[in-house]
């Protein structure tokens, strides 16, 4: 049976995709951190997120990560959350974005998905695991 979800962007339905790649990353930066490159002439598309936060900063406070295009900006995937000082790191509940339909199709072919951190981590690392497709 041939699953299909609606298109808003067309006004039509569509066949529903089946996430067949994987990357990861571990991001300490504030600078972008490149999480896929997709083939030259293809997109990404994000199906599904999981980000495992388990760092510490310099002051314990809210990290928001962001995921981005790279040079085009922000995608709207972006979360927040609480990081204890370096010294005091536990490990946390993994944070899961399971992107509706068929997710988030990068608008430009041959750009990079990147992440974007607030502040760097000064231990351990966020961990951002995406489910997708390349096309």
């Amino acid at each position: 049976m041939i699953q299909c979800v609606w298109n808003v962007t067309t006004g039509k339905p569509e066949m529903l995709r089946t996430p067949n790649t994987i990357k990861w990353v571990g991001a300490t930066t504030s600078a972008a951190t490149d999480i896929w490159a997709p083939a030259a002439g293809k997109k990404f598309r994000v199906m599904k997120v999981v980000i495992s936060p388990d760092a510490g900063l310099a002051a314990a406070g809210i990290q928001k990560i962001s995921l981005i295009e790279e040079t085009l900006g922000d995608i709207g995937l972006n979360v927040q959350t609480y990081l204890p000082i370096a010294a005091s790191i536990v490990h946390q509940v993994p944070i899961v974005l399971d992107l509706p339909g068929n997710g988030y199709l990068s608008t430009t072919a041959g750009k990079k998905l990147q992440v974007t951190l607030t502040s760097a981590c000064t231990a351990g690392l966020i961990s951002i695991t995406v489910f997708g497709t390349e096309e």
